[in-house]
Parts: C-alpha cells; structure tokens; sequence
C-alpha cells in the first residue's frame, strides 16, 4: 500500500475538513450599475451561528450621494478593504461585545 493510501487512512479526519464552512463571504461593492441616482453600498454575508446559513449583513454602510462616481467607488474600495481586514481578524458583527474592537 502506497503512502499517501495509508496517510488517507490514518486518524485525520478529512470529512471535518471538508465540512468546515466559512463564516463569512467577503465584501463586496454595490455600484447600481453606475447610477448615481441610486445608492451605492458595501454588503457582505456573516454566519451567525456555527452550523448555520451565511446571513447577509444589512446594508448600512452606504457611499455619500454628493461624490461623484470615481470617488464614490474610492471611497467603498477603502471601506471594503477595511472591514475585510476586520473581518479576517475574526471580528463578528454580531458581536457587539467584541474584546478587540470598540465602536465610538
């Protein structure tokens, strides 16, 4: 028997592994097609529980209506890059007593 055989074997559980969900789906850019009539927003989805579905977040961080178009997408690209940082760093919006993080 080869040894990548008896390594499939052995005690690691490759059926966890795969099973282990992802507790969050990183942000993304709502540009309404580049209407500027229309808002434009960051949203992500964030799983509340353990073993449950991914939720998408409410869409609350929106762009100021008074940029223009390249600056409204500069500013949600910064904002973007922020919260995925945050949330990379195990940040949990559902957790508002968050040891790491404190909102002023």
């Amino acid at each position: 028997m080869s040894k990548f055989l008896r390594y499939l074997q052995s005690e690691h559980d490759f059926e966890h592994d795969m099973i282990t969900k992802r507790k969050y789906f990183e942000p993304k850019i709502y540009d309404a097609n580049g209407d500027l009539s229309k808002r434009w927003y960051v949203y992500f989805s964030f799983r509340r529980v353990p073993d449950g579905a991914l939720e998408r977040f409410p869409n609350n961080i929106y762009a100021p209506q008074h940029l223009d178009k390249k600056e409204r997408l500069l500013w949600l690209k910064s904002i973007q890059q922020s919260l995925s940082r945050l949330l990379k760093n195990g940040f949990n919006p559902y957790d508002w007593r968050c040891k790491h993080y404190y909102w002023i």
